[in-house]
């Protein structure tokens, strides 16, 4: 379970719509503690969240509005640009292997700032 502090970052496309309030629902309850406080954008699928017990709330970026004193999504955002880019240098990827590449991502991500025998010690106990 992530703890009500952590950021998780769903990325959705239009195009998975049909499947997002499933999807969405899914996710949310394997993943977060009830009752977490959730921050997200308008998409519509995320309206779900509220009726499952969690503090949801929402910036509209159509509307303008990109922050509401504690709620935004630029950790996100900002978290889906560095996937975007580090994804685009390996010229496609196909869907089968997109685990893979979120689990490298996550890899390197995590093992960026500590000293190299920190670095070793996470990568052998994956």
């Amino acid at each position: 379970m992530i703890a009500s502090a952590s950021i998780l970052t769903f990325v959705l496309t239009w195009d998975e719509f049909l499947m997002a309030f499933i999807l969405t629902s899914r996710i949310a309850s394997r993943h977060i503690e009830a009752g977490s406080r959730i921050y997200t954008d308008s998409f519509p699928s995320y309206n779900v969240l509220q009726g499952m017990g969690y503090r949801h709330e929402y910036v509209n970026h159509s509307m303008g509005e990109y922050a509401r004193g504690e709620v935004h999504i630029n950790s996100c955002e900002n978290r889906a640009s560095l996937l975007r880019q580090w994804l685009s240098v390996h010229r496609g990827v196909s869907k089968d292997n997109l685990d893979a590449y979120l689990s490298l991502f996550q890899l390197q991500r995590n093992t960026n700032k500590p000293p190299t025998i920190e670095k070793i010690k996470t990568i052998v106990k994956i």
